[in-house]
């Protein structure tokens, strides 16, 4: 039915409050349709005049509906009726009644919210201009702080789109109105100037900021005045921190002439303090690096606010008082509900936290700080009376704690918290200071304290480990009688309980716990039972670590209970998923640890895993527990049946299944007997996985085989065997798959005899197209065979190899060097088959590339069968024959890469000194093999290497520092953990080199930023500490820098070389990696992103790419952050967007290249237009109007926008 304005404005003449509603409800309702309607001038001038009449009805309800009809009509408003509109509100809002003020406030409001970013305009001349003139003669201060309201919102909407001159008017409105006697108009004032500040340009910034400075100087006379202006500072720099830099010194000063004044006032409730911990909080976090050296000062001040509390007396002998239920004693105190001097300490341990999360180098100063033995103003203040406050000192102790540590991925994946030692040596002074404080608050009843004492020993024990034997009485009390709580308690106290004691079982020595074994397993019996599921399953884990302390045919009794417990959980079908996971994994847990000296019967527990096979729910986890059972080789009657549900596992299509299935399976050959028809089975179901798909499942699928055919030889299978060996013909084959087909292989030479399987495994490499890997591949496994075959079969092999090298046909000739290569690795062919070994290195001449690499491939693996005849010569060689240089030292390559570390090290006094000494080589190629051998040696005897690496990083010869910062890299990123203690440290040296004014060569540099890039791609924490005084160098390195631009004259026209390029997209890619791997407390945020600006506008596609990508996640991550830089990327994402394809024919490739840089683009818009930022398309206009006019760029943002969805 059609929206009819005439009935409309007869309904709303109505003296019946029901059809005035209905008459608005009806065309609000229109308005919010998908494809609403849409009035023409005149219909719009009516409904306006209409809707704003009913804003004054004198029913409520009918004032309501119509803000709503006034907030849907809004977009379609013409200029000149938003300007009516306005004009009309603020009249009301000015001259009106009470009532009339407030509804027309909140009406403006609404067409402030809702109006499109085209019109942003009219609200600067229709209602900020008007307000700004009206101000001063408008006395009621409820309507002065409606209106300072109102141009708040429309400055944190628009505030981009105002003329410098009306921010400028604003901030200086505001500033008369901070000094308000009316809180109300006074605080509305301080979130204006706060707004308005991330707009204005520097110059009034300054102007700005040096005025509220001014007004705290010069008010500190008057308290009140000098309030204001604090708050004022306060309030600016939650919003434009990251503004502040220039001003540090002079807002430190300010600060400590504000803490000399609050120290003098005895009727101050801390609220001056609290806006002075506000503000050294806000500089802490966005200027890092300029408050650097005033946290000694700035800490003083937070030390001294934290245990601000003066409307309670602490007695001196306070370590001898014990605290009642509550934790606090209000005795001689007024009341809390006048009392706010906890927010001035709340402020400042959130300070204390950012100081710690932003500065982690200042460490050893914050613990004697802190946790001095003098003073204990960390520790002494868990004794706080508010709750809340209590809860953040927690808190910043456990934020210390957490800085005295750090997490290291091993190379099983496994994470593990590692203690930092001089943080750890000084908390270990303190531990009994510590300790004490915390047994005051035992008793508590407080569910919160308690979660949080409890996180604060796990942190405790993350650094000090298994130090607190002294204190197992008081812990394990705690810990047990909170457990031993009804089920009415809060679960999340339990839980956090559960979590402790595994830390504190795993930390400590087993002996220690012989007292509290019978208690332990009594509470955590009965906690299986509890209520909440999450509870029930973390205590299954917890007994996990418990089940070792009872691993003992004298704790019987104990495993009875436990083991009933655990098969009645079992039995229960209808319980949590997490509940039935955590019971099968203790379950297995108890039967794999406890195998050794349990006296029971447990096979109906076996019986019930079985069951749990069935359920698909429940499989993954079943079949990993009877993979832990299979290694202790625990006697199961079932263990056939469980074969057979591992098999038909095989053919599920979910992977992590078939993993754990096949590796169960690999252990139950191993370890049981099982029948040949079910071995027949898992041989049928494995088939399907020698396709080489998945090679990690054929590496499993492979062994499976080997342990089946090894074990039962009747079943042989000439089908998987070809699959198997047909595998050896994938160029991306797994070492680990390499080496099970080899011991397959040997398995297979027993049954079918070495000829048919050497012709088979040969044939692979016989085929068109084979690389170097497939004969690599191929002669590693001829090699396995060969060697457990006879020595008549290993002397015909080696001969029938070297045959090959000297024929015409390269496949063959190839196929013999490697051969030979894997062969001589494992035999000694110096002294039976030195023809062999001539042969061989006559090869170095050949012309042929690949046939000279293969050669000397082959004589630097076989060289490993006998070192001390071989390196020798190939170390003579080396300098000697310089037309051979480069192959040579490529096979002392392959002798450190595949030589065991006990070999390197008898070795050293001949490679280190070759390599050293053509490390600075003119030949890249030669280079980048010492630079790998040195970092292969570096990990084999650190100490050695590193002197040599050191003075060759410290030396003028470019090529050689390259060479070493590669060979640090390639051993930073090497699985080995043992020498990153030392590494630490000493890269300090290599890192140095990335420095513009001392370091000229742009290589060096580039090969530091890779070097970076590694360290943080796998090894994060090697250069964590360093960051502060790494990134400034790094961002240097992310400008275009015109001394490395050279032009080429090519006759016609000339041509711009770019020497620098390659050196800062290294750059852009290394901060892409670093805001990856890093916590985000290490990097300002704002500084990192201003070079993310340089990178929209680089000339280079590939940057402005990469800048794209990473400002698309920082959008999800820190959106705030993208503030400041928001109006700086809007040119370059405009030109990127508009950038034209070539043209001509033949170009295909940059014209793809430019797609790709606009459809990046285009994800960056989409990104920002995601932003819960009110003027987000103020700063997006630009953009926009650009994509709406592009019909192709149009279509592919909505397709974006549709596929974010």
């Amino acid at each position: 039915m059609p929206f009819i304005i005439a009935e409309f404005k007869k309904q709303l003449k109505s003296s019946d409050k029901d059809h005035r509603h209905m008459a608005l409800w009806n065309l609000k309702e229109e308005l919010e349709k998908v494809e609403g309607v849409t009035f023409e001038e005149f219909g719009r001038k009516q409904i306006l005049e209409g809707i704003l009449s009913k804003l004054i009805d004198p029913i409520v309800s009918v004032q309501g509906v119509a803000i709503k009809c006034l907030s849907a009509i809004v977009p379609q408003l013409s200029n000149g009726q938003i300007e009516i509109c306005c004009a009309e509100l603020c009249k009301r809002i000015i001259e009106g009644e009470d009532e009339t003020r407030d509804i027309s406030a909140l009406a403006l409001k609404k067409v402030v919210s809702e109006l499109p970013g085209k019109h942003a305009k009219i609200l600067e001349v229709s209602v900020i201009n008007v307000f700004m003139n009206k101000l001063n003669n408008i006395q009621d201060n409820a309507v002065r702080a409606d209106v300072l309201d109102i141009m708040n919102d429309i400055i944190k909407r628009f505030g981009s789109k105002l003329s410098p001159e009306t921010q400028v008017k604003l901030y200086k409105r505001y500033e008369m109105d901070v000094k308000s006697e009316h809180t109300s108009v006074k605080k509305r004032a301080m979130t204006g100037m706060a707004a308005v500040s991330v707009y204005l340009n520097e110059k009034d910034y300054k102007t700005m900021i040096v005025n509220v400075m001014k007004g705290v100087t010069e008010n500190v006379e008057d308290i009140k005045a000098f309030t204001s202006y604090i708050q004022a500072l306060a309030s600016i720099s939650r919003v434009t921190g990251h503004r502040l830099a220039p001003f540090m010194d002079e807002l430190v000063d300010l600060i400590s002439v504000a803490y000399d004044l609050v120290v003098e006032l005895e009727d101050d409730e801390g609220e001056i303090r609290e806006q002075m911990m506000q503000i050294i909080e806000n500089l802490v976090q966005k200027c890092p690096q300029q408050v650097k050296a005033q946290i000694e000062l700035l800490l003083v001040y937070c030390k001294d606010f934290l245990v601000f509390d003066p409307n309670y007396f602490y007695d001196s002998t306070d370590e001898e008082e014990e605290e009642g239920e509550d934790g606090s004693d209000d005795e001689g105190a007024i009341s809390d509900d006048d009392d706010v001097s906890w927010k001035t300490r709340k402020a400042a341990a959130k300070c204390i936290t950012a100081m710690i999360k932003t500065q982690p180098d200042q460490l050893s100063f914050y613990i004697s700080e802190l946790c001095s033995e003098e003073e204990h103003v960390l520790i002494s203040r868990f004794k706080e009376r508010e709750e809340s406050v209590k809860l953040d000192v927690f808190h910043v102790f456990c934020t210390l704690l957490g800085a005295c540590s750090r997490t290291k991925t091993l190379i099983t994946g496994e994470v593990v918290v590692e203690p930092i030692e001089e943080g750890a040596d000084q908390l270990r002074s303190m531990k009994n200071a510590i300790m004490i404080r915390l047994k005051k608050l035992l008793n508590t009843k407080s569910s919160k304290v308690r979660i949080a004492i409890f996180k604060t020993l796990r942190s405790l024990i993350d650094v000090l480990g298994g130090e607190f034997e002294e204190y197992m009485d008081m812990l394990i009390g705690f810990t047990l009688s909170t457990l031993n709580e009804s089920d009415d308690a809060d679960n999340q106290v339990k839980l956090e309980a559960l979590q402790f004691l595994s830390k504190f079982i795993v930390s400590h020595k087993s002996a220690n716990f012989k007292d509290y074994i019978e208690r332990i397993n009594a509470i955590l019996l009965k906690v299986s039972k509890d209520k909440y599921y999450k509870v029930v399953a973390s205590s299954f884990k917890t007994q996990v670590d418990f089940f070792p302390l009872i691993n003992d045919t004298s704790f019987a009794t104990y495993h009875a209970a436990i083991y009933e417990n655990l098969l009645n959980h079992l039995k229960i079908q209808d319980i949590d998923q997490e509940v039935k996971e955590s019971v099968i994994y203790s379950t297995s847990c108890f039967l794999a640890t406890l195998s050794g000296v349990l006296s029971l019967n447990y096979s109906d527990a076996c019986q019930k895993l079985y069951e749990r096979l069935s359920n698909e729910i429940t499989r993954l986890v079943a079949t990993k527990a009877f993979l832990r059972l299979a290694k202790v080789k625990l006697q199961m009657d079932i263990i056939v049946d469980v074969h057979a549900k591992l098999v038909s596992f095989l053919k599920k299509l979910d992977r992590p299944l078939r993993q754990s299935a096949l590796n169960t399976l690999i252990i139950i050959v191993k370890n049981y007997d099982i029948p040949s028809p079910a071995n027949h089975a898992a041989l049928e179901g494995l088939k399907t996985f020698l396709d080489g798909s998945d090679m990690y499942l054929a590496s499993l699928s492979v062994q499976l085989a080997t342990s089946i055919l090894s074990i039962d030889k009747s079943i042989f299978s000439d089908d998987i065997v070809h699959k198997s060996i047909q595998l050896l013909s994938n160029s991306t084959l797994l070492e680990t798959t390499l080496a099970s087909l080899g011991d397959f292989l040997q398995v297979v030479v027993d049954q079918v005899g070495f000829k048919k399987v050497f012709d088979d495994v040969f044939n692979v490499a016989t085929k068109k197209d084979s690389t170097k890997q497939i004969f690599t591949n191929v002669g590693h496994a001829l090699v396995s065979i060969t060697l457990s075959s006879s020595e008549s079969d290993k002397a015909s092999t080696i001969a029938n190899f070297a045959s090959y090298i000297n024929k015409n046909n390269g496949s063959e000739q190839l196929l013999g060097l490697y051969a030979l290569g894997e062969m001589g690795r494992e035999m000694d062919l110096s002294q039976s088959h030195s023809s062999v070994i001539a042969n061989i290195r006559s090869q170095f001449d050949n012309s042929k590339q690949d046939v000279r690499i293969a050669a000397s491939y082959a004589f630097g693996n076989l060289s490993i069968g006998n070192l001390d005849h071989f390196l020798p010569i190939i170390v003579e060689d080396i300098p000697n024959k310089p037309s051979h240089r480069f192959l040579l030292i490529h096979s002392l390559k392959e002798i450190i890469v595949r030589a065991t570390s006990t070999q390197l090290a008898n070795t050293l006094d001949k490679t280190v000194p070759i390599l050293i000494a053509n490390a600075a080589s003119s030949e890249e190629g030669i280079r980048n093999v010492v630079s790998e051998c040195l970092g292969r040696l570096t990990l084999v005897n650190y100490t050695i290497l590193m002197k040599e690496l050191k003075e060759l990083a410290l030396s003028n010869d470019a090529f050689a520092k390259i060479t070493v910062v590669n060979a640090l890299r390639n051993a930073a990123t090497n699985s080995s953990s043992l020498s990153d203690d030392s590494l630490v440290s000493d890269l300090k040296v290599f890192l140095s080199l990335l420095d513009k004014s001392k370091e000229s060569d742009i290589d060096v540099r580039r090969s530091v930023i890779l070097l970076v890039s590694s360290c943080a791609q796998y090894k994060p924490y090697l250069i964590r500490d360093e960051l502060p005084s790494l990134l400034p160098r790094l961002y240097l390195e992310c400008s275009f820098d015109k001394q490395y631009e050279r032009v080429i004259d090519l006759g016609p026209f000339k041509h711009r070389v770019d020497d620098g390029l390659e050196l800062r997209k290294s750059a852009f890619e290394c901060l892409d990696i670093l805001f990856t791997t890093m916590r985000s407390d290490l990097i300002n945020l704002h500084e990192f992103l201003d070079q993310f600006v340089k990178g929209f506008a680089d000339a280079d596609g590939d940057i402005v790419q990469l800048s794209h990508s990473l400002v698309v996640r920082v959008a999800s991550h820190f959106p705030r952050a993208l503030l400041s830089i928001v109006p700086r990327l809007c040119v370059p994402l405009s030109k990127s967007l508009t950038k034209k394809a070539p043209s001509k024919q033949g170009l295909e490739t940059e014209k793809v290249r430019i797609l790709e840089l606009k459809k990046s683009a285009l994800h960056v818009v989409s990104a920002l237009s995601k932003l819960d930022v009110d003027d987000i398309d103020a700063f997006m206009k630009l953009v926009n109007e650009t994509i709406q006019n592009n019909a192709e760029l149009k279509k592919s943002y909505n397709a974006i926008l549709l596929s974010s969805e």
